[in-house]
Formats: C-alpha cells, structure tokens, sequence
C-alpha cells in the first residue's frame, strides 16, 4: 500500500501565530519526509469561504492541534467552533486532538481539560527558560502519535480510515461479566492486524484494571503482539505500567461511562491520548478458512465491584 501522511490542522489565536511558526519549523522533520501534512488558515486563498473550508479540512485531518493561550479562550471562533467540531470528531473516532499550552491561562473548566497538555507537566512554553527545549518536547510527542496514526492508516484504506464502523456497523456490544463474544472477521492478504476499541462501562473519574482477554484463532494476544500504546500512564520516575498482566492474561481497559472523555489520572502521567484504541499484530497466526476468529473474554473477579461493570466494545476489525 503507498505510504500515506498523518494530516494535521493548527487551531490557533491569530495573537499566537509566532508560537504557531516556531512549532512548524521544530515538526520539519516530519514535513520534510512526508510524514505529515500540515493545514491553517493562513493557507486560506483569496476568495475562499471561511468557515466552510476550514471545517472542510479540519474534517478531513487525523490530528488537531490547539495552542492554548487566553487569546485562544476568548476567541469565539477557535473555541465555540473549531474545537467543538474536533471534539465532536474526536467523539467518533475519527480525529486526535491535541492541546499545547503556549502561554500561562486558567483553563480549568475547558473541555481539553482532562487531556495530556503539552509540553511535560503542562507548563507552558513561555514558561521554559529556553523555548526551543520545551517545543523539542512537544515534536517529539507529536512525533509518537504520528508513528502509532501511520501503523493504523498503513492497514487501512485511505477512504476508510476514518470510518467509524462497528461491529456490527455503527453498533456497540456489550459483555457482561465473565461472559464472552466471539467475532469471525475476513483475512487480509497481508500485514494482517487487529484494531479494537474497548472500555469498561463504569462511571469512575479515574481507574484502570486487568479485565479484557483477546484469543485470536485459539491463541491468547500478549503484549509483544502490541503495536501501539493504549492507556500506557508513567510512575513519577518514569516507569510506565504495563497495559498487559501475564497474572490472568488480560488487558487493561479504562473506567468510563462513554468512549468520549479521553481517560486520566491524577497520580500518573497518561502517556498516549487514545486509551481505548488497541492495535495488535497477527503476524504468524493462521487463518481458518480464509478468516480470523476473535474472542473477546471479560476475566473479571469476584469480590471487586468494578469488576462486576460491563465491557463495551465498539470496534473489532482486522486489516
């Protein structure tokens, strides 16, 4: 398949738009090998209808990128319109969003609250005594996302990408405790991979636990079949927790009442902003008649409430 480009839109104050050019020039690297393809309104032709062309592209981006500042609050367009559509986007699955916070500003309330702020520990680039270290940080976090956005576009269809298909189309399944769901999915012809998006239907502001075995043609899916990084959070020295138990053979799934809230926690740093994607490799599992066979098994306990709470999954497609 051609290799295809992570497309980013900027969503910016126009009183930012220096912050806006000092990131472009720290993400050349990404532009000079094609790995992105960056949109802003400054790219607007003369004669072109504002708000119908940049929704049209933010629509047609897999990333957006919103530099926080209080000129970014007070500004109507940026926050009341570009920002609702991205999360609305986000909402589907459709889009990732990112906030970086370029100038000090109380933004508790927002609804990017709950997201991962760059750069690290959500301190604001004026804030670094040398700025180009603080926007090496965020091209650097940028550049992680891209990667994991390049693994899932490379086994998919461009056209179909940003699909929010179900399985069945559109739907959500429910597996209740101890309970299991089996899907039988078509083999590609190569680079067979699995995507799932998951969580655990339980109203808790904050909260992870090992609940969720994948079997794919009778083998259990481990963690070196992981391709990208869901609700991987980091220990204050760095550390990251392990999204797999070999305990019980199962994965972590993130508390929540709807797939829309991107998960947190106050203790950890959360390092991927997607907790309920996974992306696993099936390279070297065989196919049954032409088809994969995945099971999906709530490994919940006894004696732990949360545990007693539904997975709802909303996607299983192999590519």
């Amino acid at each position: 398949m051609k290799a295809q480009s992570v497309k980013v839109f900027y969503s910016y104050a126009h009183e930012d738009e220096r912050y806006r050019d000092e990131l472009e020039k720290h993400l050349s690297m990404l532009r000079n090998k094609g790995v992105i393809k960056e949109w802003h309104d400054r790219k607007l032709i003369a004669g072109n209808e504002l708000n119908h062309k940049v929704l049209k592209e933010l629509q047609a981006s897999n990333i957006a990128m919103f530099l926080i500042s209080s000129d970014f609050l007070s500004s109507k367009y940026c926050y009341e319109i570009e920002l609702k559509k991205a999360l609305e986007l986000q909402e589907e699955g459709k889009i990732r969003s990112i906030a970086i916070l370029v100038r000090p500003v109380d933004y508790e309330g927002a609804p990017f609250e709950k997201f991962v702020m760059l750069p690290t520990d959500a301190r604001p680039v004026t804030e670094w005594d040398n700025q180009d270290e603080a926007w090496m940080v965020v091209a650097k976090e940028i550049r992680k996302v891209c990667q994991e956005m390049l693994q899932e576009l490379d086994m998919q269809d461009p056209h179909e990408a940003k699909k929010d298909a179900g399985s069945p189309e559109g739907a959500e399944d429910t597996i209740g405790f101890r309970e299991k769901k089996k899907y039988v999915l078509p083999a590609p012809q190569d680079k067979p991979a699995l995507f799932l998006r998951a969580r655990i239907n339980f109203s808790h502001e904050a909260g992870r636990t090992w609940i969720m075995k994948i079997i794919v043609n009778g083998e259990i899916i481990q963690d070196q079949r992981l391709l990208n990084t869901p609700l991987a959070e980091e220990y204050k020295d760095g550390r990251v927790r392990p999204c797999f138990s070999d305990d019980n053979e199962s994965w972590h799934l993130g508390y929540s009442p709807n797939f829309k809230d991107n998960y947190y926690h106050p203790r950890y740093k959360v390092v991927n902003r997607d907790p309920y994607i996974f992306l696993f490799d099936l390279s070297g599992i065989k196919t049954r008649n032409g088809k994969y066979e995945v099971v999906i098994e709530h490994t919940g306990q006894e004696g732990i409430e949360a545990h007693k709470n539904p997975i709802i999954v909303r996607e299983v497609k192999i590519f």
